[in-house]
C-alpha cells in the first residue's frame, strides 16, 4: 500500500485529528518549534519524530528522558500500522489511515470530542451515546 494512495492521521482525544503527509516529518516534544507540540512535563523537548519513507509510516524516539511508546513497548524505531497506538509522555496518539467524516469530528472543550450529534469521546477514552446506527470502523 503506497501513502499516496491513502490519507493518514494522527489522533490524540479531545484534539481534532491531525493529517500526515507522506512528504513531512512531524516532531513531537515540550518544546513550542515542534510541529506538534506536547503541553506536558512527561515529554521531553525534542520527544518523537513521525515520518515516511518508501510508502511507509515510521515512529522514532529522539533520545527522549521517558522514551516512546508504540502498543506499550518501548521502541527507538518502528513502522506503523493502522489502530497503532504511540505513547509519547502522558499521551496517547492513535495512528490511522482513514478518518470517514473528518468534517464531522469538533472539540467541544479541553476535554471531550464530539464525534457526532450522539457521540462524545473524553481525552481518557471514554465514550458514551448511542453507538446502534455506526459500525465499529465509523467509531474508530
Amino acid at each position: 500500500m503506497s501513502s499516496s494512495t491513502y490519507h493518514y492521521y494522527l489522533l490524540e482525544f479531545p484534539n481534532k485529528p491531525i493529517q500526515l503527509l507522506p512528504d513531512k516529518t512531524y516532531s513531537l516534544g515540550r518544546d513550542l518549534d515542534n510541529t506538534i507540540p506536547i503541553n506536558s512535563s512527561f515529554a521531553s523537548r525534542s520527544h518523537t519524530a513521525i515520518y515516511c519513507e518508501n510508502g511507509i509510516f515510521y515512529v522514532k524516539d529522539l533520545g527522549s528522558t521517558n522514551g516512546t511508546y508504540l502498543n506499550s513497548k518501548k521502541i527507538d524505531r518502528s513502522p506503523l500500522k493502522e489502530g497503532d497506538q504511540i505513547g509519547v509522555g502522558d499521551r496517547i496518539y492513535v495512528f490511522y489511515q482513514e478518518i470517514k467524516s473528518l468534517d464531522l469530528i469538533e472539540v467541544e472543550d479541553h476535554n471531550t470530542t464530539k464525534i457526532s450529534d450522539k457521540i462524545t469521546v473524553s481525552r481518557k477514552g471514554q465514550m458514551s451515546g448511542n453507538f446502534k446506527e455506526y459500525s465499529i470502523m465509523e467509531l474508530l
